[in-house]
């Protein structure tokens, strides 16, 4: 609340106190109810500002891939059909690094890295320390097993999980619905 806000309210408070009689009272109540009125209306254009600005910048997204071409069509298709603007690393820890510093929209990770990391590692990270809670994860992975990892994928904290080769199809539905756009 602002200082002006927080006057007002005050006085408002004041003059309901010092009311002498019903309607005194009622003015200073509708008066309360007024100003809660102006500052939700002041809160709700804001938040509305905040939201469209929001929905004009393009998609960020975080692709966690070891495999240079399947990197790249992957990184064709988010940046092409789904008009992000996405960043590539094939290691665990840059990974983890990037997700905390930098505001993402979707992390899309491989399971199986060529240097030794794990996209499920990567997933935790993000998911128990709280770098990006909220932020959803789709898991492309080549592993046959697609149902039992789909389901650890899940467990870790993964909202979707897709089997290679990745039907492009699909992973822009899932990544507009997981976005909400």
């Amino acid at each position: 609340m602002t200082a002006p806000a927080r006057e007002s309210t005050r006085d408002i408070t004041e003059a309901a106190e010092r009311a002498t009689t019903i309607a005194e009272a009622h003015e200073a109540r509708d008066k309360a109810v007024h100003l809660l009125d102006v500052s939700a209306s002041k809160y709700r254009r804001k938040v509305e500002r905040e939201l469209e600005a929001q929905r004009a910048r393009p998609p960020r997204v975080l692709l966690v891939e070891d495999d240079p071409s399947t990197a790249r069509v992957l990184r064709r298709i988010l940046s092409h059909d789904l008009g992000a603007i996405v960043d590539v690393t094939d290691l665990e820890g840059e990974a983890i690094v990037r997700a905390r510093d930098t505001r993402y929209d979707l992390l899309v990770v491989d399971l199986h890295l060529a240097s030794g990391g794990d996209g499920l590692s990567v997933i935790r990270e993000v998911r128990n320390r709280s770098l990006a809670p909220l932020v959803p994860i789709v898991v492309v992975s080549g592993v046959v097993e697609s149902g039992q990892i789909g389901e650890v994928s899940r467990r870790a904290g993964a909202n979707r999980y897709f089997s290679k080769p990745v039907n492009a199809e699909a992973l822009i539905e899932a990544a507009r619905e997981l976005m909400n756009t």
